[in-house]
């Protein structure tokens, strides 16, 4: 009984060559790879994919490449080897002359790859999620220096805002001069002219009364309640605490009540 190389009637031939290269390919293999895995010729498996079934020589060893190759993609071989006399086909037979679906396996390699692969997936988002708390604690921690050298830097602020008012306080407190309570001693009155005076205190109680001559004086203990009357206003300078009030009045002029508190008497200056 003959074999030949012949698609059945319900195949087209382009589908079958399509489905045979979309097979091998499940296979993870090239053709020089699987006609080195299965030990057959690379030229047959071509003109399988090819569709150059002519070409193919029926010898019985080339037939049985073929069917092992088919068989190892998973595709029937039925569907192309076919019998020179005819055979009774069990209808009923499992396996049905039509192009098994494919079925993508993959290799022992490729699977153990793809659990590598996902372990270290899983890993480095592992290690992310600890970096990402890392950050945040660290971001935490900045954020708590951040506020604390703030605070540092705000009580300096108010440390050397005090420091500088207390150092202004001081500077001022050094520019002004304490007061100098000036001790007057004494009080002069000097006539330029002859002159009639009359020195009372705050008890009316006369202390001096007489005419002072020409180019003399007198001089008095200060008090600030000594009142003088005088008959020639113009004729008389006093002197206190380096001041000279020499304009009591015009020459001949009767003044009386004049005060010889210092108070009073600058006025006669300014006048």
């Amino acid at each position: 009984m003959n074999i030949y190389l012949k698609l059945s009637e319900d195949i087209k031939q382009d589908e079958f060559i399509k489905n045979i290269i979309i097979a091998r390919e499940n296979k993870n293999m090239s053709v020089m790879d699987a006609a080195k895995y299965l030990n057959i010729s690379e030229n047959i498996i071509l003109k399988l994919e090819k569709g150059n079934f002519t070409e193919i020589p029926n010898d019985i060893f080339i037939i049985g490449h073929i069917r092992t190759y088919l068989n190892w993609i998973e595709i029937n071989p039925s569907l192309i080897l076919k019998n020179s006399e005819p055979s009774n086909v069990n209808l009923t037979s499992k396996t049905p002359n039509i192009i098994l679906p494919y079925k993508f396996k993959l290799s022992k390699f490729y699977i153990l790859l793809f659990s590598v692969i996902s372990f270290s997936f899983v890993l480095i988002i592992y290690k992310n999620l600890n970096n990402i708390e890392e950050v945040n604690d660290k971001i935490i921690t900045t954020e708590n220096i951040i506020e604390e050298t703030i605070k540092i830097e705000s009580m300096n602020e108010i440390l050397l805002e005090s420091k500088n008012q207390i150092e202004e306080t001081e500077i001022q407190n050094e520019k002004k001069p304490e007061p100098v309570i000036k001790i007057i001693d004494a009080i002069t009155i000097e006539a330029i002219a002859d002159s009639w005076i009359e020195i009372q205190d705050n008890n009316s109680e006369i202390l001096v009364s007489k005419i002072i001559k020409k180019n003399s004086q007198i001089n008095l203990p200060y008090k600030k309640d000594l009142i003088l009357v005088t008959g020639n206003a113009g004729g008389i300078i006093i002197h206190i605490d380096n001041n000279v009030i020499n304009n009591l009045g015009a020459s001949g002029e009767v003044k009386r009540n004049i005060s010889l508190n210092l108070e009073n008497l600058i006025k006669f200056i300014d006048e």
